[in-house]
This record gives C-alpha cells, structure tokens and sequence, in this order.
C-alpha cells in the first residue's frame, strides 16, 4: 500500500494480486483469497484518510480556529461595551436620586 504524491486527490493504491496471491499462499480458497483482496481495495480506497485529507482538515480547523476567535473577541468587545454604557446609565440614575433625595430633605428640613 503506498500512496501517490503527484496526484491532487492522493489516493492509496493495494495490489490487489498480490494480496490474494498471499492469502492463497496462507491456505485460503483462491476464490475467498479474490473477494477478500477486492473488499480491502475497496475499503482502502473509500474509507481511509490521505495526508492531503488530513491537511485539508487541519487547514479547516484552523480558519475554524481563527474565525471563532475573532468572533469571541467581537462579543467580548461588545459585551465591555454594554457594560459601560450601563455602567454610566446608573451612575446617572444614582446621582438623580441623590439629588432628588437631598432636594426633599432640604426642603423637608425648612418645613419642619
């Protein structure tokens, strides 16, 4: 089994004789020894990764990476922002009441 560099789509290649001439040599029926090295050929060539599979992944994973940190930092920004325009509306709020509260002690005070 090796696998072709000069190919984009870098597929593995299993000779399939061989194989079958092996499991012959081991004992198994010629027939058995041919369906079994074409269902290995077939499995080989369908199921397993290449490297340029595997690097096509990595590559993924990595914009993935990049993509989720910026959003991550996007909400973070936002989020910061939230809380200090929050921040000043109840200090404002606060300030309001303070204000008001002393206008009614002062006047309560005169009053009384």
């Amino acid at each position: 089994m090796s696998e072709s560099s000069n190919d984009p789509m870098a597929s593995y290649t299993f000779d399939t004789l061989s194989y079958a001439k092996e499991l012959i040599a081991a004992g198994v029926p010629q027939q058995q020894a041919e369906v079994i090295s074409l269902r290995q050929r077939s499995l080989i060539e369908n199921e397993l990764a290449t490297k340029i599979d595997i690097a096509g992944i990595q590559r993924d994973m990595k914009r993935m990476d990049v993509d989720l940190r910026w959003s991550i930092k996007k909400l973070e920004t936002g989020l910061q922002r939230d809380v200090k325009a929050s921040e000043t509306r109840l200090t404002l709020r606060l300030g309001s009441v303070v204000v008001i509260a002393l206008g009614a002690m002062t006047t309560l005070t005169k009053l009384l």
